[in-house]
């Protein structure tokens, strides 16, 4: 199983915009030395403690800080023009050594509501409609208008959707499953993938998970909360009457929150479930929580590596 960590780009405790990418950097050091092999990037518009609007420019930045693999988790393909982008792809793997992998998603509530006028339904039909023209430039760049890809690329969709998943399927891309997704859901959604794929195939799975070690888990669920209502409190009531809301039972039972003890048991229903990928985002935005977390999980996976 692949691990990865997902970097958020947070300034949630005031601190500068400098200050964020200052620990951006600290946090890819720390998942080197924990043994990752991918950084996930996220992109958000509107959102002024969220301070990545655009994950291409900001792979290009990393590049130069880290071998490890970049990856796209989301590119919220209803914001641009979908040539734009494939230009990105082909001039990102001309110039830098990394492997990067893409994922698409319609946004979350705020950027659907700044983008989109709040329609869900647009944004991901939009979104869909953008991946197909993304392809197509991709596919047919012989006329050298732009920089053609020098390596095979990853393409992922993050949606529980029927249409979403029927396209992912039908084209072979993998899937993305959010922090908030029951194992339930992302069964249901794997399953629902096997059935539409041309050969059954089950998907390429990335899986996203809250990641907090402490001793304690009812503490660890508690903090998560407190800070998920004070950020939410920041922020617009229109953006966020709650569409999505923290659930605390996925902490309790099915994320890498509390004991390192149940990370380890949970590692192997994630493997069951046929996670290829685990991304961990960072439960708390306290830098130091994040990065002691980052490095008891590291242990714990050279642990594991080592009694095989």
């Amino acid at each position: 199983m692949n691990f990865g960590f997902i970097l958020m780009f947070d300034g949630s405790q005031g601190q500068s915009t400098k200050l964020v990418y200052d620990e951006t950097i600290e946090y890819i050091r720390a998942s080197e030395l924990a043994g990752f092999s991918t950084i996930w990037l996220t992109e958000h518009h509107g959102k002024s403690n969220r301070l990545c609007p655009s994950i291409p420019l900001m792979m290009s930045h990393l590049s130069s800080y880290t071998d490890l693999e970049l990856g796209a988790a989301t590119i919220l393909l209803s914001h641009y023009d979908a040539r734009h982008i494939a230009e990105k792809i082909g001039l990102l793997s001309n110039l830098a050594k990394n492997n990067f992998l893409y994922g698409f998603a319609r946004g979350g509530n705020g950027e659907v509501l700044l983008h989109d006028d709040g329609d869900e339904c647009k944004a991901r039909d939009e979104m869909i409609k953008k991946i197909t023209e993304l392809f197509a430039h991709l596919n047919n760049h012989a006329d050298g208008s732009f920089p053609k890809p020098e390596q095979e690329q990853k393409f992922f969709l993050a949606s529980k959707d029927d249409t979403a998943v029927r396209y992912a399927a039908e084209h072979d891309l993998g899937v993305m499953a959010g922090q908030k997704w029951t194992l339930d859901e992302v069964r249901a959604v794997r399953d629902k993938y096997s059935a539409y794929h041309p050969q059954h195939k089950p998907p390429e799975l990335m899986l996203s998970r809250y990641l907090l070690i402490n001793k304690n888990e009812n503490d660890a669920i508690d903090r998560i909360r407190l800070e998920t209502e004070r950020r939410k409190m920041q922020k617009s009531k229109q953006i966020y009457d709650d569409k999505n809301p923290l659930k605390e039972w996925v902490l309790a039972n099915e994320s890498p929150v509390g004991p390192i003890e149940k990370a380890e048991k949970l590692f192997q229903t994630y493997k069951d479930l046929g996670v290829n990928r685990l991304a961990f985002r960072q439960a708390t935005f306290d830098f130091t929580d994040t990065i002691s977390s980052i490095r008891r999980i590291g242990e714990l996976i050279k642990n594991m590596e080592n009694s095989q």
